[in-house]
């Protein structure tokens, strides 16, 4: 197989496309002995502008542009552009400079496999993965004037480039298979066993390994008690030399109902075509960490930064299943029902905070510490039947997870800050990534307002955000601060329906969810960039202009607009809003032509929508994502295919 994807851009300087190669193969030897092989291989080149090297910048320099601005100058210069803090997102197409990417990977398996007799067989997997990439960038120097000809800025030139860190992948498994039927064929036995090692190693001197042993027992009787057992052990050099191994066993029960004798009349008469209770508990383990987080790191002027931790482990889980399959209405309809319960401990923390050492100013370690529970439920069901010549089917899943911190810490009682974002905080019985700010308790209105009020926050001006003194100690602060809500979405569900008449036929996916608490935030949520520094780029959204605050609309629902320092742009419930939503996924009609000469069996037309159309209350952009500084948002497509079958 080979590939070629030419894709263009926002503008006619950015694309990127790919070339990618497969190629398999298997050897049979003597019925015995089977050889699979495959390769893959791909290069990417992405190009874009230097401005846009992640795919969002133009879009966030357009945000922060005054929209009412020119683009140009009044003058005899050509192409004399205005720069608005520095900023002109037509400017950086044309002079701003280029950034040139490429990716690339290569993967290639080797799979021997031997059959010692009919029912036992070994086999093996080698394989070798790479990744590299590269970057560069350009620009060439290119000199800004005023509306009188005057120079006012320069933009320099700019030449580098860099070499990604390359990821390399070696990973070797052996299995042994038994498999044998018992009692005339009534029960089935499966039996394997094997081990596993991967080692990564990158150019930018990390590595880490891990090796596995495993074993697995499948046991079917009769076909109706289905039952299988798993054992494995996992070793990671993630962690501290003692703590590297961890046991994580499993297991699962199934019944087969619909197998057993006094099911027969159900059966027969169509009503019951499949039924089967299924249940498993298991321990999981988690490495997904960086490596190296339990040894010491020292700095270049010899401070301890990070305490080692000789403890330091894997992340564990316990978690159970139970579900239900129901097949009825001679196989018309079908029904899916499952509860879960996940009880996560030992949760890994790679920058804890620790009381600081003689010579040292910060300190932090990596620690096993906490309980989280996750539980929730998935219903599923699908009917599909046929009226004439109309076939149809219509499903749809519905489902919901809720999670809550049991301990934060090494105690029930120990509340756990997180350093690196103020905005969230554990304790017991919150949701993990809580919304943790001010209770809101109206604006500001006047000037006596303000100064007759002991507990605000600094540069507090009429139109801005009153804020609850939880504590009634008359000072605004972190001790005031709540828990507002989780982000998580809740109640998720998603529709289909197909239909075919005749050479028509017609496809929907629908999307939602019932309950969302998002952020808005950035300059989706405030009226200008809060970039720390200068806090008036940009300019605000209409809506938010059309929803805020002055003395004549003293009950809206955002703040004043400002500019610099402000009390307003801290978390509280104001910038928390509704993103449950509705999003039709797709649509797409088609009409199917039939045989065609001699050689081309059919051609389908269709049309196809995706993303097109969405049903929200959500005052930001996107309500799959909380309120950022402008990154694209998700686009509609739409498109036309005609697809031929040819003999």
């Amino acid at each position: 197989m080979l590939g070629y994807i030419d894709e263009n851009g926002m503008n006619e300087l950015e694309g990127s496309n790919k070339f990618s190669a497969r190629f398999n193969t298997n050897i049979n030897i003597a019925d015995k002995f089977v050889l699979l092989a495959d390769f893959y291989a791909h290069r990417l080149q992405v190009d874009r502008l230097q401005a846009n090297n992640d795919g969002h910048g133009l879009y966030q320099l357009a945000w922060r542009m005054n929209p009412t601005q020119p683009i140009f100058y009044e003058s005899e210069l050509e192409n004399n552009y205005i720069l608005h803090n520095n900023i002109n997102p037509l400017a950086s197409i044309e002079h701003g400079g280029s950034w040139n990417a490429l990716h690339d990977r290569s993967t290639i398996n080797l799979r021997p496999k031997y059959f010692i007799n009919k029912n036992l067989s070994v086999e093996g997997n080698v394989s070798y993965m790479i990744n590299k990439s590269a970057s560069k960038y350009k620009r060439l120097t290119y000199k800004f004037f005023d509306g009188d000809g005057k120079p006012v800025n320069i933009w320099s030139n700019s030449v580098g480039a860099s070499q990604g860190v390359s990821q390399s992948q070696v990973t070797a498994r052996a299995l042994i298979n038994y498999e044998k039927d018992l009692r005339q064929g009534q029960d089935k036995i499966y039996l394997l066993g094997g081990a596993e090692i991967m080692n990564n190693t990158y150019t930018d001197y990390r590595e880490f390994s891990k090796s596995s042993f495993f074993t697995k027992l499948n046991y079917s009787y009769d076909s109706r008690y289905l039952i299988e057992v798993t054992a494995r052990g996992d070793g990671s050099s993630k962690f501290a030399p003692n703590n590297r191994w961890g046991f994580f066993p499993s297991g699962a029960f199934a019944w087969n109902v619909h197998n057993e004798s006094f099911m027969n009349g159900l059966i027969s008469s169509g009503l019951v075509n499949n039924l089967k209770f299924r249940a498993s508990y298991g321990l999981i383990g988690n490495e997904n960490v960086n490596p190296y987080l339990w040894q010491e790191v020292v700095n270049t002027w010899g401070w301890t930064m990070r305490v080692p931790n000789p403890d330091f482990s894997w992340e564990k889980q316990r978690q159970s299943n139970f579900g239900l399959d129901l097949t009825t209405f001679n196989n018309k309809l079908n029904l899916t029902a499952e509860y879960y319960h996940k009880f996560s401990y030992d949760l890994i923390y790679s920058d804890f905070p620790v009381p600081p050492l003689t010579g040292s100013y910060y300190l932090t370690s990596s620690v096993n510490i906490g309980e989280v529970e996750n539980k929730g439920w998935e219903f599923s069901a699908n009917y599909a039947d046929k009226v004439g010549e109309v076939d149809y089917s219509i499903g749809g899943i519905f489902f919901d997870n809720q999670n809550r911190v049991l301990k934060a810490g090494y105690n029930r009682s120990d509340t756990l800050i997180f350093k690196s974002n103020q905005d969230k905080i554990w304790y017991e019985g919150i949701a993990i990534d809580n919304y943790f700010g001010y209770e809101s308790d109206g604006y500001f209105q006047t000037w006596e307002d303000v100064d007759g009020t002991e507990a605000k926050l600094p540069n507090t001006y009429p139109g801005d955000i009153k804020y609850k003194d939880k504590n009634g100690d008359g000072v605004i602060n972190d001790e005031d601060k709540i828990n507002l809500g989780d982000p998580f979405p809740h109640l998720n569900y998603s529709i289909n329906f197909n239909l075919r008449f005749r050479r028509w036929d017609f496809n929907f996916l629908g999307q939602g969810v019932g309950k969302r608490l998002g952020r808005l935030n950035g300059m989706e949520g405030y009226p200008v960039l809060m970039d720390g520094v200068n806090n008036n780029l940009g300019a605000p959204r209409e809506y938010y202009m059309n929803n805020r605050w002055t003395p004549e609309t003293p009950n809206s629902r955002f703040p004043r607009v400002w500019t610099g320092s402000s009390p307003n742009a801290v978390l509280s419930d104001v910038w928390l809003s509704n993103a449950a939503f509705f999003r039709v996924k797709m649509l797409q009609l088609g009409y199917t032509v039939p045989k065609i000469g001699r050689n081309i069996n059919s051609v389908r037309i269709y049309f196809n929508a995706q993303d097109a159309i969405t049903f929200t209350k959500w005052e930001g952009l996107e309500p799959e994502r909380d309120g950022g500084n402008g990154n694209y948002p998700r686009m509609a497509t739409f498109s036309l295919g005609v697809k031929a079958t040819i003999n």
